[in-house]
């Protein structure tokens, strides 16, 4: 049975979005998972280039948070990031929009995406 990109996202950030307190938080952090999915299916140098980038925007963004949320933050997407290409390597969909509502006590998670082109 082919798993949806949905399915594999939440695979891939089992126990991450969970930790989010409230469902505003869950999807906060749907969206970082969401970033190191994308940054994950970009080669090597690319990624490490696009992470650089989402750190510096994440640090503009959140100017209350202490260096150790950010060196917890980084560490978080690097292992979304090992962990999307360990679990889905063949998968190159980049993910343009995603949304996580909760029905009835449960997570549900729609995403949009468009297939990357080869690397």
């Amino acid at each position: 049975m082919k798993l949806k990109l949905s399915e594999m996202l939440l695979k891939v950030a089992e126990g991450y979005i969970a930790i989010g307190e409230d469902v505003e938080d869950r999807r906060q952090l749907l969206y970082g998972a969401v970033s190191a999915w994308n940054i994950a299916c970009l080669s090597p140098s690319s990624s490490d280039r696009a992470l650089k980038k989402f750190m510096t925007e994440y640090r503009k963004m959140n100017p209350t948070q202490t260096l150790q949320d950010f060196v917890d933050v980084e560490h978080d997407m690097r292992e979304l990031i090992r962990r999307k290409r360990l679990m889905f390597p063949d998968v190159n969909a980049q993910i343009v929009n995603a949304n996580l509502e909760e029905i009835g006590g449960k997570m549900h998670v729609t995403v949009a995406s468009v297939q990357a082109q080869e690397k």
